[in-house]
């Protein structure tokens, strides 16, 4: 079901944006993580899921885009294909990303993200 675009402003507004369903985070995955986020999430070393506090909505559409960039630091070895967004513990939707092969230790940083609902 595809949202109108008040509508789909109006959500991710609410979710991600002003975050009234929990902070965002971001996670890194080696596959598609599936329905709920859960599958193929990035595990090892001292890796965690990252902070994204800061969304621009866009005036004219129904999207958002990521503000600056995310550091997810020590990063186990690993090739990321997706991101996971979260909002609190509740996924809310992935990302394609490059293929991008990280080494043990070193940080995946993240920019340029648009969510469109």
């Amino acid at each position: 079901m595809a949202f109108g675009t008040a509508a789909g402003r109006a959500v991710l507004e609410d979710w991600i944006v002003n975050q009234n369903h929990g902070q965002v985070s971001i996670s890194a995955h080696n596959g598609n993580p599936g329905a709920d986020g859960t599958a193929n999430e990035v595990s090892g070393g001292s890796y965690a899921r990252a902070s994204a506090p800061d969304w621009q909505l866009h005036s004219t559409d129904k999207s958002v885009s990521l503000v600056g960039n995310i550091d997810i630091t020590s990063m186990p070895e690993d090739d990321v294909t997706h991101l996971g967004i979260w909002c609190g513990e509740t996924f809310f939707v992935s990302v394609d990303c490059n293929d991008v092969s990280v080494e043990a230790g070193e940080t995946l940083r993240i920019s340029g993200i648009t969510i469109t609902a």
